[in-house]
């Protein structure tokens, strides 16, 4: 199964209860990581706009796994901007916009 069957079949970020939630959104955004990588040419940039998460209660360091495991397979974290969301219903209220180049 390719990784847009698997993400049509079973949506990031919704499968699982309590940790393992956590673990399984890991590994999903981990594969997706890896197509980006395996997909884009040399020197040329991939953008994750991405945000921290409040999970029963506790705050999900998504950024900060993003970054560490995309310079992990071979990208350079070129810029992180971070953005405040503005609206009454917003769960978050900021996120960062990363931008990486592949480097190897």
């Amino acid at each position: 199964m390719g990784l847009l069957e698997f993400i049509a079949k079973e949506p990031i970020g919704v499968r699982g209860k309590g940790n393992e939630r956590i673990k399984l959104y890991n590994a999903d955004m981990e594969k997706s990581y890896k197509e980006m990588h395996r997909v884009l040419k040399p020197n040329k940039y991939a953008v994750i706009v991405i945000g921290n998460a409040i999970y029963q209660g506790q705050e999900v360091k998504t950024v900060e796994f993003t970054i560490e495991f995309m310079t992990k397979i071979g990208f350079s974290l070129e810029k992180n901007i971070l953005k405040l969301i503005f609206g009454l219903y917003n769960v978050m209220k900021k996120e960062n916009i990363l931008i990486f180049k592949k480097v190897k």
